[in-house]
């Protein structure tokens, strides 16, 4: 778990919380953890956001950052120090940020907190065509219309660009 350490950061950012999890794997299981990633488009770019279930608060990559200039703002300028357990620690060069992305019926969702060089280490990429077929042919069996289902990416993983955690359920 990581720990804001710097006291001059806005009430709502002094004891924000950051934890990192592994997944366990082994010679039975390719990988026992489930990952909650979704892709999401913003201006003809493509963002990959992880729902972390084990983080409490929202984490932005510094290249996401710079190809969002309408969507986002400088909260707090860095650097920003961010301390966890055994004393790890880590800083944010970049300072907290104010992120606000479009949702579905018009509206936006804001998040805040630390803007980091790299929030996770690159996710495997798994093909999503065949659970693509699955889904539609149980939708049809069920008496669904696939024109009404909407259309998964060919792909999911790689590098992370938003994290949000669990403080944003």
């Amino acid at each position: 778990m990581y720990i804001v350490k710097r006291q001059s950061l806005p009430s709502f950012s002094k004891y924000l919380h950051i934890t990192q999890q592994s997944s366990y794997t082994s010679s039975s299981h390719r990988d026992a953890a489930i990952y909650l990633l979704q892709s999401i488009q913003i201006g003809g770019r493509q963002f990959l956001m992880f729902f972390d279930t084990g983080c409490s608060d929202f984490l932005s990559k510094y290249d996401a950052i710079q190809n969002l200039p309408n969507n986002s703002n400088l909260v707090h300028p860095g650097p920003v120090s961010l301390g966890g357990v055994g004393d790890i620690s880590t800083e944010s060069r970049h300072g907290i940020y104010s992120v606000s992305f479009p949702v579905n019926d018009g509206s936006k969702a804001t998040f805040v907190g630390p803007c980091l060089d790299k929030v996770t280490s690159k996710f495997p990429t798994y093909q999503l065509s065949e659970i693509e077929k699955e889904i539609q042919q149980e939708f049809t069996k069920q008496g669904g219309m696939i024109s009404i289902l909407p259309k998964l990416p060919s792909e999911i993983g790689g590098d992370v660009d938003f994290i949000i955690g669990i403080k944003y359920l």
